[in-house]
C-alpha cells in the first residue's frame, strides 16, 4: 500500500465509501517500519465499531463483480484445489481488466513483501542460513505452480493465458498478496478464503486491540479495550504462528514472538554399544526422541526419560536394577539438553557472522530478515537458561513426582526387560 495521501489511497477510500463502507472509528495513517495502517481517529471504547466492508466488496472465488466469474467457476478442482490459489489466479485475471470493478483497490496494492521475492545480491546475502532454503523452496514451489497453470490456461482459455503473459513474477505478485491478505471464512456453509479490502489495512500483534468478524451482510472490526486516538489498530493474524510462518506467509516479524519452539532431536553417539537395546527401549517405553519446545524450558517426560535412557552407561543401562530417579540422572539430561541448545545456538551464530543481512541495519534485505535472525537467537539462549534453572532445581530441592523410566507390572525398570543383542 502507498501513503494515506497519494491518489492511489485516496481513490480506493472513495471507492469503499461510493460502495457502502463505513470507518466510524479509524482512518488511514503511515505507520512507521510498517506502511499504510490504520488508526484511532477518536477515543474508542470496547465493542467500538471501526470499520465496516460490506459483503459485495470481498473478492473470493465466488465473486461476481467480475468479469472472470465464469471462468473460475469453469476450473477443475484437480486443478486449482484450493481456493487460496483460485483467489490469487482471480487477482492475475483482474489485474490485466481495464475496465475490473475492483481497479481502485487492485491499483493500491504495490509489491508483497514476502522474501520469496528477494533479489539475487539478497540471497546471497543470506547463503548458508536455513531460512534461504525455505525461501528458495516457496519461491520455486510459486514458479512451477505459474508454470502448470499458464500451460493448462493456454490450452483451456488462450485469450485468458494471453492477457496474463507467462512472467512467473505476475503469479508472485497475486499469490503474495493473498498469502498476506487474505481471511477464512465460512460462506455458505463452506469455507473459503476472502479478501476484504480496507480490512487489510489493519497490521498484526500479537496482543491486538480490535478483532474482526462476519456477518451476512458484511466484515466489521470493533475494538477490544479502549483505543486512544491516533494509535495504531491491529488484529492477530494467528494465534500459532511462528516467526517462520510469519516471515513466509506475511513479510514480517514480531520480537520475542511467544509461539516460536525449537525442534529438539536426540541421537545415539555412533560408538555406544548398547544403541540396538537403547532404540528398542525407546520404542517399548513409547518415548520420543524429538520434541518441540519453547523458551519456558518445559520439556515433555517423555523426551526427558529418552534423554536420560540415551545418556546411560553400558553399566548402568545393563543393570536389572538401575538408580533411574537418582536426581543427578535428571539433573544430567537437563544439562546434556541445554548443552545441545547451547551448541545449536553457536552453529546458527557461526551461520549468522557471514551474513550481513541478520546484522548491521541498512542491509539489502528487509528488516524483518534481521529480527527473524535476533528471534531464533533469542530463543536459544533463552531455553537453555531456562533448562539450566531447572536443573538448578533440581539440585537444589531434590526429589522429582514423577518416574523417568517407568517400572513393567512386576516392579522392575522396563528398559532391564528390553534385549535384541546378544
Amino acid at each position: 500500500m502507498r501513503n494515506p495521501d497519494s491518489d492511489a489511497t485516496l481513490a480506493l477510500l472513495a471507492w469503499l465509501r461510493d460502495h457502502g463502507s463505513r470507518f466510524p472509528g479509524s482512518a488511514p495513517a503511515t505507520i512507521e517500519g510498517m506502511g499504510l495502517g490504520l488508526t484511532a481517529a477518536t477515543d474508542l471504547a470496547i465493542e467500538d465499531p471501526i470499520l465496516f466492508v460490506p459483503r459485495d466488496l470481498w473478492l473470493t472465488r465466488k465473486t461476481t463483480h467480475t468479469a472472470q466469474h465464469a471462468l473460475l467457476e469453469s476450473l477443475p478442482e484437480d486443478r486449482l484445489p484450493h481456493t487460496m490459489v483460485r483467489l490469487a489466479l482471480l487477482l492475475v485475471l483482474e489485474r490485466e481488466e481495464p475496465d475490473s470493478f475492483f481497479r481502485p483497490y487492485l491499483d493500491s496494492l504495490g509489491e508483497p513483501t514476502l522474501p520469496g521475492v528477494l533479489t539475487t545480491q539478497q540471497r546471497e546475502l543470506l547463503a548458508g542460513l536455513p531460512l534461504l532454503g525455505w525461501i528458495e523452496e516457496q519461491h520455486t514451489s510459486f514458479a512451477s505452480e505459474w508454470r502448470d497453470l499458464h500451460a493448462w490456461l493456454g490450452t483451456a482459455h488462450p485469450d485468458a493465458a494471453a492477457r496474463c503473459g507467462n512472467d512467473p513474477r505476475v503469479w508472485s505478485w497475486a499469490l503474495g498478496h493473498v498469502m498476506q491478505r487474505c481471511f477464512s471464512v465460512d460462506l455458505e456453509g463452506d469455507e473459503v478464503w476472502v479478501i476484504v479490502p480496507g480490512m487489510d489495512l489493519c497490521n498484526h500483534a500479537d496482543e491486538p486491540n480490535a478483532q474482526y468478524f462476519a456477518e451476512d451482510d458484511g466484515w466489521y472490526l470493533e475494538a477490544t479495550r479502549p483505543i486512544p486516538r491516533g494509535e495504531q489498530i491491529t488484529i492477530r493474524y494467528g494465534s500459532t504462528k511462528t516467526s517462520t510462518d510469519l516471515l513466509l506467509y506475511y513479510g514480517f516479524v514480531t520480537p520475542r514472538n511467544s509461539n516460536d519452539r525449537i525442534k529438539l532431536t536426540l541421537e545415539l553417539a555412533p560408538d555406544d554399544p548398547d544403541a540396538a537395546e537403547k532404540r528398542a527401549a525407546i520404542d517399548v517405553l513409547g518415548l520420543t526422541t524429538e520434541s518441540l519446545v519453547d523458551a519456558s524450558g518445559h520439556v515433555p517426560t517423555a523426551f526427558l526419560n529418552a534423554v536420560i535412557l540415551w545418556g546411560l552407561e553400558s553399566a548402568a543401562f545393563r543393570n536389572e536394577a538401575p538408580d533411574l530417579e537418582d536426581d543427578k540422572l535428571a539433573v544430567a539430561a537437563l544439562e546434556r539438553v541445554a548443552e545441545a541448545v547451547e551448541s545449536a545456538r553457536e552453529s546458527f551464530l557461526a551461520m549468522v557472522a557471514g551474513s550481513a543481512s541478520l546484522q548491521a541495519p541498512g542491509t539489502a534485505p528487509p528488516a524483518p530478515l534481521r529480527a527473524y535472525g535476533h528471534n531464533v537467537e533469542r530463543l536459544h539462549a533463552d531455553l537453555a537458561d531456562a533448562l539450566r534453572a531447572q536443573a538448578a532445581s533440581v539440585r537444589a530441592e531434590g526429589g522429582r513426582s514423577e518416574v523417568f523410566v517407568p517400572m513393567d507390572g512386576e516392579g522392575h525398570f522396563a528398559i532391564a526387560n528390553v534385549r535384541v543383542g546378544p
